[in-house]
């Protein structure tokens, strides 16, 4: 997966099983974990989408920085734009 990608995925509020596998890079049994573990962590009366966790928390848990992943995907694709002009 691509930073530009990943970029992607973590600006959604909330994410699946499939995207937090993507995100961590894990198999889907992990991810169904990790899913668990959050859920557990938050209160009970925060109403979720079904299978959904919210991505900030993932985030947090995970210790991957959004500011680092925009960086990392503006130079990727600088790179990309570059290379399409030559």
């Amino acid at each position: 997966m691509t930073n530009f990608e990943l970029f992607y995925l973590i600006t959604k509020p909330y994410v699946s099983n499939k995207e937090i596998k993507q995100i961590v890079g894990c198999g889907i049994n992990k991810a169904n974990k990790i899913r668990h573990e959050i859920e557990s962590e938050l209160c009970s009366n925060m109403l979720l989408p079904n299978n959904k966790i919210p991505t900030e928390f993932l985030l947090k848990k995970q210790g991957i920085k959004v500011n680092k992943v925009f960086e990392l995907a503006k130079m990727e694709q600088e790179l990309i734009d570059n290379k399409e002009r030559h």
